[in-house]
């Protein structure tokens, strides 16, 4: 994996969402966490061997960029 060394990825939001092509599709962020972001990390945490948290970083009153902590464990769920 490629972020395995590291442990955490910190991306801008507008990257994020640029990178998937969800501009129009989510136009708010409580849609974006709801329909792609927890469902997404849910199935991941579930179906591999990789345990995947993230955290929502403002700047301003706005939400600016993701982080996102991957740790390896042991077994798959």
């Amino acid at each position: 994996m490629k972020f395995s060394i590291y442990g955490e990825r910190v991306i801008y939001l507008d990257d994020f969402k640029s990178a998937l092509e969800i501009f129009d599709r989510h136009p708010t962020f409580e849609v974006l966490n709801s329909r792609a972001i927890r469902a997404s990390v849910d199935k991941l945490n579930q179906r591999s061997n990789l345990a995947i948290s993230y955290k929502t970083i403002k700047r301003g009153r706005s939400l600016a960029t993701l982080s996102l902590k991957f740790k390896k464990t042991l077994n798959l769920k």
